[in-house]
């Protein structure tokens, strides 16, 4: 068996690095509970991780970002170079780039970064969370032919990032960029004079468009782009003519989340849906969206295409879900996130009783006063038997509501269910309460939100649920690093 580079063995950063790829039960009894290695279990931990690296779930199940940083670029940098040439079964590696490292050591760094990943044997997604000057160089040096996503984001130095990208060749190859870098129009308008016939997915998402300068959008040539995002743009109903415009007669995917889209932005894109024809998810999130536009939504073929939509964040009531889910042509939804609307008991009795809810194996209600007996309305369902996910936090459901959960026979596929503290109390407030879990629904998985305010009670109810592996995101309290 391969031994770790010395580098591994020698530093703390470098073995944070290997334990960083491991499941979290790997990781018990590796810890202290003030995050220092025990001496006594270092090599044994070095083993573990080339085992589990090695092994076939593992490659299929994780796939590899690494981060290099300042204080462990050495570290990071072998951990890359020994992994790569097996690429662990993956076929891209995705590495993040802190700006921090070439603050010092500057050329040096450059070099070896640039000679890692063209001599890789794998395609490299580049992320740059922030940009800096001494990154033309970067992108200048790169072998084009080994970037296939390519990430950038910064608040200046807009005409410097399209040089460099111009520079590079890398606009002509990557299939997938994302640009978050105040565009403005004079910038935007340089775009369109490359070749980006490549790309398959553009993120434009950030960048404060505005009508106006989504005009130049229909200059851009994109016949492979299957996914858009044009989300926080300050984007209307008057600028969405010019997306229609578009050549996007392969889009699969838009974004227009965090906009300003009303009604009629939304009936806009409902009476040109031919123009695309392909498009099988959109979201709509935080616009203007009402349950006039359900009822245009209703009305149209249009949602007979899709199969996710995002509508959270607006000001859908029960007359707006009575639109869409009674609708003839609402067929193929399989997963739709409706939170924080306006949404009650009523309204998801709808929803519940529709027999066109019938595919929907993802719903998102988070944020709407269903209280118990939506819940109720939900587990009664005759046509709900798909749905596998659910998110129910901030619905103001207690104890007495989630008691209905406990029968094997309630949403019989669900897999996971989505809470705010207030819910894992209503939930499992008791150790009784995890028994009847276990016992009735021993694969049920539960999933944490703003998970902050959990005490340590129930933090251990937690952890005795048989389907139930806290992780690293669950959450900012100490209690759950216990292992």
């Amino acid at each position: 068996m391969k031994n770790f580079p010395p580098s591994f063995q020698t530093t703390n950063h470098a073995l944070k690095s290997i334990i960083d790829f491991l499941p979290r039960d790997d990781k018990k009894g590796l810890i202290q509970l003030n995050s220092e290695f025990r001496e006594a279990a270092i090599s044994s931990l070095i083993y573990q991780s080339e085992l589990k690296l090695n092994s076939e779930p593992f490659k299929i199940n994780n796939p590899k970002t690494y981060s290099f940083n300042s204080n462990k670029f050495e570290a990071d940098l072998n951990l890359f170079k020994y992994a790569n040439p097996n690429g662990y079964g993956n076929k891209i590696a995705t590495i993040e780039i802190s700006p921090s490292i070439l603050q010092t050591e500057t050329n040096n760094r450059l070099i070896k970064i640039t000679n890692a990943i063209n001599s890789s044997k794998v395609i490299i997604d580049l992320k740059i969370p922030k940009w800096i000057p001494e990154f033309s160089n970067l992108l200048a040096l790169l072998n084009p032919n080994k970037i296939e996503s390519l990430s950038i984001t910064s608040h200046d130095l807009k005409d410097e990032i399209l040089q460099a990208l111009v520079t590079s060749n890398l606009l002509s190859n990557v299939t997938s960029l994302s640009l978050h870098a105040n565009l403005d129009n004079e910038q935007l308008e340089k775009i369109p004079e490359y070749d980006l016939s490549k790309l398959r997915s553009l993120d434009l998402n950030g960048n404060n468009i505005g009508n106006d300068n989504l005009e130049i959008l229909t200059k851009f040539n994109l016949p492979n782009l299957t996914s858009l995002n044009l989300g926080c743009n300050k984007i209307n109903d008057a600028g969405i003519q010019h997306i229609i415009d578009s050549n996007l007669s392969n889009l699969i995917s838009l974004d227009l989340g965090y906009n300003q889209i009303g009604d009629e932005g939304l009936k806009t894109i409902i009476t040109n849906y031919k123009n695309l024809s392909k498009l099988s998810s959109i979201n709509l999130s935080d616009n203007y969206i009402s349950d006039k536009s359900m009822q245009y939504l209703s009305e149209s073929k249009f949602i007979s295409q899709l199969d996710y939509l995002d509508l959270a964040n607006n000001n859908i009531g029960d007359n707006g879900v009575k639109y869409f889910f009674e609708s003839k042509f609402q067929i193929n939804i399989i997963n739709i996130n409706l939170a924080h609307n306006n949404i009650n008991s009523d309204g998801v009795k709808i929803i519940a009783n529709s027999k066109y809810s019938s595919k929907i194996t993802g719903l998102n209600i988070e944020g709407n006063d269903i209280q118990n007996q939506g819940l109720k309305n939900l587990i009664d369902s005759p046509f709900l038997s798909q749905l596998t996910s659910i998110n129910l936090s901030g619905c103001n459901i207690n104890d007495n509501g989630f008691a209905h959960l406990y029968s094997p026979k309630a949403l019989p596929n669900l897999a996971s269910i989505t809470l705010d503290p207030p819910g894992i109390y209503g939930l499992i407030k008791s150790p009784k309460s995890v028994n009847t879990i276990n016992t009735k629904r021993p694969n049920q998985k539960i999933n944490i939100q703003y998970n902050a305010g959990l005490n340590p009670g129930l933090v251990r109810n937690l952890k005795a649920l048989n389907n139930y592996t806290p992780t690293i995101e669950d959450s900012s309290n100490d209690d759950f690093y216990n292992f």
